[in-house]
């Protein structure tokens, strides 16, 4: 149970902060996690090897280092014709199908959706098929095929309900949004049109409210900036303006110009969902740091080890902490707050005892590996 965080957590938590935004927090697990890998039970290190491949892929995609996302996704998917498992071949193939549609070439990304969709169909992969289909509706959307893509989207989006996740929905109702402006952009002004940009709304609501609920910081942003635009045109200045304030406070958000954490940004709307109160528990409390140690320490201490690490390079970042609850492994002796002091000197390794064995707290993947 002690490396489960290595090949599990780890890479989930750089996903989750790839989707909030968060690069430099996504860039400094995603080496702890690849150091960490090396310390994984024997039987777990092909999937360990998988999950750490994914969320450097995810990473990559939305850095647009498209061409090492399509190397790595094609190398994996050539290697796991032989011991690969049908999950990991759709995930793959679904980062393939990213990538082309990333570079706008969706009749190449049709190939791999459909791998994806006969693999999943055969193997009963409930969710690797409904990621599938969704990407299936925005192929269409992308070669101007615009009913066949908004009557896919429909379709599956109610079956996402049981199998799919709100990122999921998210998606598939944008794809459905994204048809309904197209056909909007080509019809006269008269009713039909107030009719069109009137369920447009609609769609965007629903869409954002999937997106807040998982915290997809920049599919979120895209629909505020959407729903002002739409609202302008319906002539709603209050919801117009409403939404534009939140497309705002989001950039803001993600470029980093506010100090703001995602649980202290005000998201509430009067046609959309806030985040549920349950998730009011992830402040920053006594009680939370208490848990985490008692329940998953080695998880515990390999957050303190990516904020440390945040917090040595960059001084901006570690004044929004406030995601990340500290346990009291680090102090503030020998940390450098210079970055560029830091670049020109040898960091300095301070080593902790985990489970998987010392680790330096600035630079895990070297000491994990030995180097």
């Amino acid at each position: 149970a002690g490396h489960l965080w290595a090949y599990v957590v780890g890479p989930q938590l750089v996903q989750i902060l790839v989707k909030a935004g968060e690069q430099a927090a996504a860039n400094s697990l995603l080496f702890q996690a690849a150091g960490a890998a090396r310390a994984a039970p024997h039987a777990s290190a092909a999937d360990a090897a998988h999950r750490l491949r994914v969320a450097a892929n995810s990473l990559r995609l939305y850095q647009r280092h498209l061409l090492a996302a399509y190397r790595s996704a094609r190398e994996a998917v050539e290697a796991a014709g032989v011991q690969g498992t049908p999950g990991e071949i759709c995930s793959n193939l679904l980062c393939l199908a990213d990538v082309h549609l990333e570079a706008r070439d969706p009749v190449a990304a049709l190939g791999p959706c459909m791998r994806c969709l006969s693999a999943a169909e055969s193997s009963n992969l409930l969710h690797c098929r409904g990621e599938a289909l969704v990407r299936i509706a925005r192929v269409k959307l992308e070669m101007r095929d615009l009913l066949g893509a908004l009557q896919l989207a429909e379709e599956v989006t109610p079956q996402l309900a049981a199998s799919g996740s709100a990122r999921l929905r998210g998606d598939a109702l944008m794809v459905q949004a994204d048809v309904l402006f197209e056909l909007f952009a080509g019809c006269p002004k008269g009713p039909e049109s107030q009719r069109l940009l009137k369920e447009i709304t609609v769609v965007l609501v629903d869409a954002a409210a999937q997106f807040q609920d998982v915290a997809e910081v920049n599919s979120l942003k895209r629909c505020h900036y959407l729903l002002a635009r739409s609202y302008h045109q319906l002539g709603d200045q209050h919801r117009r303006d409403l939404h534009a304030k939140l497309f705002r406070t989001l950039s803001d958000f993600i470029s980093g110009r506010t100090t703001m954490t995602w649980l202290q940004l005000d998201l509430k709307t009067q046609d959309a969902k806030s985040v549920p109160d349950r998730h009011s528990s992830y402040a920053s409390s006594g009680d939370l740091q208490e848990e985490l140690r008692e329940r998953c320490p080695s998880l515990a201490q390999v957050l303190d080890l990516s904020e440390a690490q945040s917090s040595a390079g960059s001084a901006d970042f570690s004044a929004r902490e406030g995601g990340w609850p500290r346990t009291g492994l680090f102090d503030e002796t020998n940390r450098t707050e210079d970055p560029d002091h830091m670049m020109g000197e040898e960091p300095v390794r301070r080593k902790i005892s985990l489970v998987l064995g010392d680790v330096s707290g600035l630079y895990p993947l070297a000491a994990s590996l030995g180097l």
